[in-house]
């Protein structure tokens, strides 16, 4: 399915946030409307330094979430409602003490914006009746598992190619691919029937070491924050 581009319409971020949005007692659905949601989203790039650290553009940044929220259908649950709502969560857990020690800058980058784009362009059915009923997505991705999944990565490279939405365009050809890397593991990992039946038996086999332990500390959170 074709991206849908915006071509203005830029919001403003003045706005305050409720009191209680850096607490996990906040209920991201009382944040207002959608010009609300998506300058919240800008403030938690802002607040968790992402903006200061990698330096893209203002109307980049701004442009990309517009789009993504633009690109997120009226469904009953897999709509942008739904996607605030795990960044909202991603947002808070990025700014623990646990996380900001286990976790590099580009990884919390990369978690936030997979967050918001795990869903994307959601059809409202599942992989299982995209395989049963031989859908055009089923057909695109070869029948093959994570239907859905790979519709979302596949959607969410398609908004970053537009250069008015390339809010990566400032990071190295290393950091650049290990952001794609970061971003097609954890959005397939939203895949509930990939994440027990995958994450989790690796989590058991973890050794003791530290190296080891550290990621699979990184993987368990990869899949936990966006399913």
């Amino acid at each position: 399915m074709p991206v849908e581009h915006l071509t203005n319409g830029i919001h403003d971020t003045s706005t305050s946030l409720p009191p209680d949005f850096k607490a996990f007692k906040f209920i991201p659905k009382l944040i207002g409307d959608k010009n609300d949601s998506l300058n919240a989203c800008l403030r938690m790039f802002e607040d968790l330094d992402i903006v200061e650290q990698f330096r893209p553009k203002n109307s980049t940044l701004r442009k990309f979430l517009q789009t993504v929220q633009k690109n997120y259908k009226q469904l009953p649950y897999h709509n942008w409602e739904h996607a605030f709502a795990v960044a909202h969560f991603c947002y808070l857990l990025l700014r623990t003490p646990k996380l900001k020690t286990q976790l590099n800058d580009l990884e919390r980058l990369s978690l936030l914006v997979s967050s918001i784009c795990h869903d994307l362009d959601h059809p409202g059915t599942s992989n299982s009746f995209q395989i049963q009923y031989k859908t055009p997505l089923a057909d695109l991705y070869n029948n093959e598992g994570s239907i859905l999944e790979k519709h979302h990565f596949a959607q969410t490279i398609s908004i970053l190619k537009s250069k008015e939405c390339d809010i990566f365009e400032e990071l190295s050809k290393e950091d650049f691919q290990h952001v794609m890397n970061i971003l097609q593991d954890t959005i397939m990992a939203t895949d509930i029937a990939v994440h027990f039946s995958s994450t989790m038996p690796r989590l058991k086999k973890t050794t003791e070491d530290k190296n080891g332990m550290e990621r699979s500390f990184k993987q368990y959170m990869n899949g936990m924050t966006r399913t």
